[in-house]
Formats: C-alpha cells, sequence, structure tokens
C-alpha cells in the first residue's frame, strides 16, 4: 500500500469510473424518451445533489478508516462481519459489472466504426444480440490488458486513466460547444420539454431520471478503497468526489443534448428522431454519433472512436483498481 495517488489521479479514478460506454447510450434510449431534453436535466441535476450527500458520508468514512476496503471496513466495524461481508461482494459484484459491461462495449465501438470486421469464429445469440468468437476476444484482451497494466504498472495505469479521462472530457465539451455554435433553433429546439413518448405525468419523468443516477454515478465512491494510498490529506476527499460528481454530471448532460441540438434533416424535432433512430441506418442510429458526425463531418467517426475508447479504457482501470482494493481488503 504505497502511497501514489494523487488528488488529480483520484478525481480521475472517480469521474471515470462513473462515466462509460452508458454515457452514449443512456441519453437517447433512456433519459430522452424517458423525459425529455427539460425533464433529463432536472433529474440529472437533483441526482447530483443526492450523490453529493452520499460523497460527504464517504468523507467522513475516508477520515476514520485510511485502509483497503472503504465501505466493507466500515460496515464491518459498525455492524459486525457478516453485515461487511455482504457488503463487500454487493460492491465487488457492481464493480465487475462495470468491468465486464465497458468491456463488450468495445464490441459496439467496432461494429458502428468498422463494420463486421471482428465477426468470425463460433457464433451464438443470447437475449437477441449475436457474440462472435472475434469480438469475445477482443473483450477478453482488453481486460487482461487492463490487469496486467495495473498489477505492474499501477502509477502508469492511474496516469494513463488521467489522459484518458481528460480526453474524454475535452471532446465532450469541444462536441458541445461546436453544437452550440452551431445551433439556430434557439430554446424552441428544447420542445416538447418532456418526452411525448411517455404517459406519466412529468414529475414521475423526472423521478424516472432521477433513479437512473445511482447506476449513472455508480463507482465515483470507489477511491474509497483505495485511501491508503493517497499522498494528500483525507480531509480532501469530499472535495474530490464532489468534482468528480460535478463533471459527471455535466457530461451526462452534454451528451443527451447533442441529439436535441443536432438533428437529421428529416426529423422536424428530437421527440420525432428519437422514435424512429432505431430503425434508421448508418450513423444516425446510434443518435450521439450521429450528431458528432453532423457537427464535424467525415471526422466525426475517428473522434467518436477516440471518445469512446477513452471512456471505456478509464471505466475499465477505475474498475479494476477499485475491485483489487475492495478484494484485498476483504
Amino acid at each position: 500500500m504505497k502511497k501514489y495517488v494523487s488528488i488529480l489521479t483520484a478525481w480521475g479514478l472517480s469521474f471515470g469510473f462513473a462515466v462509460g460506454w452508458g454515457s452514449f447510450v443512456m441519453p437517447a434510449t433512456s433519459f430522452l424518451p424517458g423525459a425529455g431534453p427539460w425533464g433529463t436535466l432536472i433529474g440529472i441535476f437533483l441526482g447530483t445533489l443526492v450523490m453529493s450527500i452520499i460523497a460527504w458520508n464517504y468523507h467522513k468514512l475516508v477520515n476514520r478508516h485510511q485502509c483497503s476496503g472503504g465501505a466493507f471496513v466500515f460496515a464491518q466495524d459498525a455492524f459486525g462481519t457478516d453485515y461487511g461481508f455482504l457488503t463487500a461482494w454487493f460492491l465487488i459484484l457492481a464493480y465487475l459489472s462495470i468491468l465486464w459491461a465497458n468491456a463488450t462495449a468495445l464490441v459496439l465501438i467496432v461494429r458502428y466504426i468498422m463494420g463486421n470486421i471482428l465477426q468470425f469464429g463460433f457464433h451464438y445469440i443470447v437475449a437477441d444480440f449475436d457474440v462472435y468468437f472475434g469480438e469475445a476476444l477482443l473483450s477478453a484482451l482488453f481486460i487482461m490488458a487492463a490487469g496486467a497494466l495495473c498489477l505492474f504498472h499501477k502509477r502508469l495505469a492511474v496516469r494513463l486513466n488521467l489522459i484518458s479521462i481528460a480526453t474524454f472530457a475535452l471532446c465532450v465539451f469541444g462536441l458541445f460547444a461546436i453544437a452550440v455554435y452551431k445551433h439556430d433553433g434557439g430554446i424552441s429546439s428544447f420542445s416538447p420539454a418532456f418526452s411525448p413518448l411517455r404517459s406519466e405525468g412529468k414529475s414521475i419523468q423526472i423521478l424516472g431520471i432521477l433513479g437512473m443516477m445511482p447506476w449513472a454515478f455508480v463507482g465515483f465512491e470507489a477511491i474509497s478503497n483505495s485511501s491508503a494510498e493517497f499522498t494528500f490529506a483525507p480531509r480532501r476527499t469530499f472535495w474530490v468526489l464532489l468534482a468528480a460528481i460535478l463533471a459527471s454530471m455535466f457530461a451526462y448532460s452534454m451528451l443527451a443534448l447533442l441529439p436535441v441540438l443536432s438533428l437529421p434533416s428529416d426529423c422536424a424535432n428530437w421527440a420525432d428522431y428519437i422514435s424512429k433512430f432505431r430503425s434508421m441506418g448508418g450513423t444516425d442510429a446510434l443518435p450521439t454519433l450521429g450528431a458528432t458526425c453532423r457537427l464535424i463531418g467525415h471526422y466525426g467517426k475517428p473522434l467518436f472512436f477516440v471518445m469512446m475508447l477513452a471512456a471505456t479504457f478509464t471505466g475499465i482501470l477505475a474498475s479494476t483498481v477499485a475491485s483489487s482494493r475492495l478484494l484485498h481488503g476483504l
């Protein structure tokens, strides 16, 4: 447990865990159809407030326990070993689910960018999703590479993680700035403000987004498992977590608004687009990719590949670090 996690690398691990493949997919598949632009923004903001309260609790936890294990150690001390054991394994399952979710998301990136280049070898279908040996091999190799990096070069791992999350953040902010600059529809583009695709009222739509925020922000608190390796005072933990939460809030909000600010020419409004994007071909079948290509032309696909690769890579690294430290503590 040598001290190597600085304030900046801790922020990178926290922010990197909270974003990943879902930040590119969920805006079009869940956020916008579930609550519309304004409902999404309000729900994400309320979720940020809730996560900030949780961050304060983790701050108090870290100030009391500087060790591997985080919530596991706290639960064990407060409620006994059985409760601590269950807490640890629920967290481990959550962290590992983020690991494989991001690793398999690489398959989606390759499919959207490079077509069926990896669709070779054995083939089977799970939940209407085609699985090929080549794509499974890509995910497995990526997990092994990330594990080896964290095992033998942990300082390099967290630095690469920081570079990845910085790349992701700059790309998202840059794309959003271009979208705002090129957009000429004004505030009317946010109409309808809430989703006409749902029968529920506005407050229920907002609550639906709020209910998804624990999933969206999952893992931001995982740096508590590395508190024994902090090079900074534990009293600064809350501000690190808060900065990561705010960065995640802006990332999710910007990515959710990209398809709203940059629509295909044959769509009347965002609701029209979201209601039929699944049946569209090409880049428009993934709204964030379609918006990226419309905003910057033929550079859109390469930029989107870099942006999504950075997000998935940081998610894999952060979940690997967190899982290993929690398992060590257990």
